[in-house]
């Protein structure tokens, strides 16, 4: 691509990365934002979410010169999961949970350990990143793509008494159980005692997020648990 000083090298990045992304099957009929570095993908089901920056760093090998640093996340937004769960959200504005996410993760899992990016030399390293990505995006719908899947591998090891990968009490207590409810109702009652032991501890430890909801648990289990979930399939 051709560098207009008038357009930041953030900028082209971004371009091209997208570009690139666009220009692979996989991604060919996601949607581009064109003021954001993102692309998402939305059924009658679920949202996929792909989000990406570019944040300037000081590169160990080349100390002189300002590098790019390549962050993004993946987010699964499945709308049976959230809606209901609108009216009893507590945070400042509930706006903000219109855009929460079922699953997500953030690659890399730490600051400092994105792929650098050189303005004198960043063919290779934008190369490697497309890779890495394709191969994330795959890994993330391969064990999170589907209710079933959640169910599977976040529900399933918490009723089999693995520890809960948590440390704050909030929405995806509530989010669990309705995925429970969804895929396998038998075993809503025992995931429901498990997760308000968790959040008792939680709120035990005053852990601040848990505040809101311990008081609350009663009225929104009663209320997930008057749902006609094939009402909710519709």
């Amino acid at each position: 691509m051709m560098k207009n000083k008038s357009v930041t090298f953030k900028k082209i990045l971004e371009s091209e990365l997208i570009s690139s992304l666009k220009n692979d099957e996989t991604f060919e009929k996601f949607n581009h934002p064109k003021t954001q570095c993102k692309l998402s993908l939305k059924d009658k089901e679920k949202k996929i979410e792909m989000t990406f920056r570019f944040l300037k760093t000081v590169s160990e090998e080349r100390e002189d010169v300002i590098a790019h640093e390549l962050y993004y996340t993946i987010s699964l937004r499945f709308k049976i999961v959230h809606k209901w769960f609108n009216k009893f959200y507590q945070g400042s504005n509930s706006k903000d949970y219109l855009n929460a996410s079922t699953y997500f993760k953030q690659f890399p899992g730490r600051r400092y350990e994105g792929e650098h990016f050189y303005e004198d030399s960043y063919n290779l390293s934008l190369k490697r990143s497309i890779s890495e990505i394709l191969d994330n995006y795959k890994m993330v719908i391969n064990n999170y793509g589907s209710l079933e899947l959640l169910y599977q591998n976040l529900i399933e090891p918490i009723l089999s008494g693995e520890e809960i990968n948590q440390v704050y009490g909030g929405p995806w207590i509530f989010e669990y159980l309705m995925i429970c409810r969804v895929i396998n109702d038998e075993k809503y009652s025992k995931l429901k005692e498990i997760l308000y032991s968790f959040l008792t501890e939680m709120y035990n430890d005053g852990e601040p997020n848990s505040f809101d909801y311990f008081d609350l648990f009663d009225k929104i289990t009663n209320a997930l648990e008057n749902i006609n979930i094939a009402d909710l399939k519709k």
